[in-house]
């Protein structure tokens, strides 16, 4: 009994004024709350810094892939351009060569017109010689001289 008595009763209950009282509990929470609150800031900013920097070097691999698609498009485009062309000057230079073969064989064809005309020409004149000749020789030389069958007297 007495013994309890002797105790102050601010122990067993706490005042505003109190060493350990109430309040500076809750000062102690509410210290506690504004620097978990600083520390939640300066978390998200760091978290926010590091979405920040993974945004970049994304957008940064993004742009590289790009960049290297349009070059590889651009690649395969002078390709096909450079096949189409070579395409084309193939075409062209086949068509200028059977061109001139055509061209080559029409001047031919016309040489061996002309040559066979002239060789034609050239055998009716030997027949017709030949005919004088025989002519001149078979009909003898009477009336002829020794100018030969080049001058034919007209009966």
């Amino acid at each position: 009994g007495l013994a309890a008595l002797s105790e102050p009763v601010r122990l067993a209950q706490s005042t505003q004024t109190d060493g350990e009282g109430v309040g500076q509990k809750l000062d102690a929470k509410l210290q506690a709350c504004l620097m978990s609150t600083e520390a939640t800031t300066k978390d998200r900013r760091r978290m926010e810094e590091r979405m920040l920097q993974f945004q970049a070097r994304c957008e940064t691999r993004c742009r590289k892939e790009a960049e290297a698609e349009i070059a590889r498009v651009r690649t395969l485009e002078k390709e096909r351009i450079s096949l189409e062309e070579a395409a084309k000057c193939r075409n062209d230079v086949q068509a200028v060569i059977i061109k001139a073969e055509r061209e080559a064989r029409e001047r031919e064809q016309q040489l061996k017109t002309r040559e066979d005309a002239a060789l034609e020409r050239l055998r009716s004149k030997e027949l017709e010689l030949e005919k004088r000749a025989v002519d001149w020789r078979g009909g003898g030389a009477r009336g002829r001289g020794a100018e030969g069958p080049h001058f034919v007297a007209q009966p």
